[in-house]
């Protein structure tokens, strides 16, 4: 299991382009992970990027999807979170998977007040 570091704070309106879905496929066989371990390593324990059904449980095949339509190369954007976490969780720098794009207009990510994180 990947060991989580501390995160960047990334520009409003940041988004990464994945760079090429072969090299991702290539990666998930080579550590052996499916399109749902990968999105179970992604997204456990994140309320924040984790939709939930009516009855408080996880909509998992979205999550699933998510990578499989990077796969596919129907999407090929993910927010900075989910990059950071793909390319942690496969053992690679953030550069190898993503390239980042950030807008000419992009305002610093807010930050977030030690009573905002405590409500969390």
């Amino acid at each position: 299991m990947a060991t989580r570091t501390s995160r960047r704070r990334w520009k409003e309106g940041t988004y990464m382009r994945l760079r090429d879905p072969k090299t991702l496929a290539n990666l998930m066989k080579n550590r052996g992970y499916t399109q749902a371990s990968l999105a179970r390593e992604v997204y456990r324990e994140s309320p924040v990027l984790t939709e939930l059904n009516p009855d408080g449980t996880p909509k998992t095949d979205q999550r699933r999807s998510s990578i499989n339509h990077l796969l596919s190369g129907k999407n090929k954007g993910s927010r900075p979170i989910i990059a950071e976490r793909i390319a942690e969780a496969l053992g690679v720098d953030l550069d190898y998977l993503y390239e980042v794009h950030v807008p000419a207009d992009a305002k610093p990510a807010p930050r977030r007040s030690a009573t905002t994180k405590a409500a969390a």
